[in-house]
């Protein structure tokens, strides 16, 4: 059963993080989801929950810059000491370059970045003063609106999550910026601290990822790997009219092979299912590196919106 916590209470939730609770968290932005950093159970249960493939890394929620020395260069410390004064704790996550291969960090590193978030909220902040780091995502099922206020947590989150923390709804409502700084400087979701800005301070060109345009998924797009992820995610979808692009068509659903489609076709054919009212969830298969499977995980990152 699901323990809820209002925010003059949420340290009496520490212990119960601690141990290992899946915990939905106030964030300026929107809710989030997240586990304790060392047990790895409860990192796959935040996945479970979430409907996550687990090839999309956590973002590591930290209450000051201090919290991210483990985990970057020292060099990369310095730029995020900098960036933390003048905009956190905000609505910015900021990816860096990382050899951190300490417990679990295959849940929260990809490709040798992490993403870092200093949520703008006093009372997470200081349960996190007390657990450390915690890897988590935003609180809603991959693919679907993210979760603002506290009836929809309960009404999502309740029987799913271990504990909820409510702090009513966020000072911002959007997600956060993502800053890029793994390479040259790159937004790869904009939010309400701008490219521009960013340029400015860092004095340095921001650009902004080239590939996003002006439309919005509402439906979930799920991503998986091979033939037993994917049935795994439709026993929750069983009695719902999905879409999977892929090869698997022993499998119960509709289907379409991309393998013969050009990738310029991808977004149209994604809109098009997104867009039918008939269509409830989409699947979509990533095999390897290829370029077809980075852009279906682009989409369901919301790194581009087409």
């Amino acid at each position: 059963m699901t323990k809820i916590f209002h925010h003059k209470d949420f340290l009496a939730a520490v212990p119960l993080i601690k141990s290992g609770a899946t915990v939905v968290y106030p964030t300026e932005t929107v809710y989030g989801l997240g586990a304790i950093l060392n047990n790895v159970e409860s990192l796959k249960k935040v996945f479970k929950i979430k409907h996550r493939s687990f090839n999309k890394p956590l973002s590591l929620n930290i209450a000051d810059a201090t919290m991210a020395r483990p985990f970057i260069n020292e060099k990369d410390y310095l730029i995020y000491e900098r960036i933390a004064k003048k905009f956190l704790p905000g609505p910015l996550s900021v990816i860096f370059k990382t050899n951190y291969c300490g417990a679990n960090s295959n849940y929260f590193t990809h490709n040798h970045t992490i993403s870092l978030r200093m949520p703008d909220n006093d009372y997470f902040l200081a349960i996190l003063k007390k657990i450390g780091p915690l890897p988590g995502t935003s609180a809603n099922l991959s693919g679907q609106l993210s979760l603002t206020q506290e009836e929809t947590i309960i009404s999502s989150m309740n029987n799913l999550a271990d504990v909820i923390l409510l702090n009513g709804e966020g000072k911002v409502g959007v997600e956060s910026t993502i800053l890029d700084l793994s390479n040259d400087p790159l937004v790869r979701r904009q939010g309400v601290i701008s490219a521009s800005e960013l340029t400015n301070f860092l004095q340095k060109e921001v650009k902004v990822l080239s590939d996003q345009r002006h439309y919005q998924l509402t439906k979930p797009l799920y991503i998986y790997q091979n033939y037993s992820e994917l049935a795994n995610l439709i026993m929750d979808h069983s009695k719902e009219n999905y879409f999977i692009l892929g090869n698997n068509f022993d499998l119960p659903g509709n289907h379409l092979d991309l393998s013969s489609n050009p990738l310029s076709e991808l977004f149209k054919i994604v809109k098009t299912l997104n867009d039918n009212p008939e269509v409830t969830a989409i699947f979509a298969q990533v095999t390897g590196n290829n370029l077809y499977s980075k852009k279906v995980e682009e989409m369901v990152n919301h790194e581009i919106d087409f």
